[in-house]
């Protein structure tokens, strides 16, 4: 009896013995599937990330076609890629240029739609390119349209010009008195900046300061008047960066 007994331990040991085994087996299986399920969900994140990567490298190459960037002003029979560029931008608000068309080729169409553009960011409202710049894109133009280009970051500045003029008449005055609408840190810098505000004439130049922290654009007007007739140039400028306009007395 013993003896069998001890057999019927013996084998109830080994039975014991392979149900421990099996259980391993089980349990080895069990922490793998948090390791696999683990992996790929590793794998879906990081093509996800690729895909959001693909996607922002995209949008990046887009928006660098809708910025316009022109090396020089452009105006009625200006033609080639920055006009090109300037026609797309354009063409994304329908109030501004609504036959949206993209020739490469500056023409009235483009004229008009550069005057709407100016007009709705209080740049200029009247007078001609050659005058104020009303209908062509200089510097102050091509400023504030780097400010609102598709998919851009906020401009350094010492990539744009940091701010913009527009010259008017004075209100009130003789016909020598103008009045300028001064557009200062158009990069939305948080430093301290300080811009000079030059009326051609040799009287002086007033500065126009911005002080730190403010984040934003400010803009102000500034009136002065000609002591004599003639064709001058108002010019705002900031470190090495300016912008200017060309205007008359009578």
């Amino acid at each position: 009896m013993l003896g069998i007994q001890c057999c019927a331990l013996s084998g109830a040991c080994d039975n014991a013995y392979m149900n421990i085994k099996f259980l391993s087996a089980l349990t080895a299986v069990a922490f793998a599937l948090p390791l696999l399920t683990s992996a790929a969900a590793t794998g879906t994140a990081q093509q996800a990330q690729s895909a959001q990567n693909q996607a922002t490298q995209q949008k990046s190459a887009l928006a660098g076609l809708l910025c316009p960037k022109p090396a020089g002003s452009l105006k009625r029979g200006s033609s080639g890629a920055d006009v090109t560029r300037l026609q797309q931008f354009l063409a994304q608000d329908r109030s501004i240029y609504p036959e949206g068309i993209v020739s490469g080729t500056f023409g009235p169409l483009t004229e008009k739609a550069v005057q709407r553009f100016q007009v709705k960011n209080g740049i200029v409202n009247s007078g001609t390119p050659s005058t104020t710049g009303y209908g062509a894109v200089g510097p102050r133009t091509a400023a504030a349209m780097a400010l609102g280009c598709a998919g851009a970051s906020t401009p350094s500045p010492t990539s744009v010009v940091g701010g913009f003029i527009a010259v008017s008449p004075y209100a009130r005055g003789n016909s020598r008195s103008i009045a300028v609408q001064v557009t200062a840190n158009a990069a939305n810098s948080c430093s301290a900046s300080t811009y000079i505000l030059d009326y051609g004439d040799n009287t002086g130049k007033s500065p126009v300061t911005v002080a730190a922290g403010t984040c934003r654009a400010v803009t102000s007007t500034i009136n002065h008047t000609y002591q004599l007739a003639g064709t001058y140039q108002v010019t705002l400028s900031t470190g090495s960066h300016k912008t200017s306009v060309v205007v008359s007395v009578q």
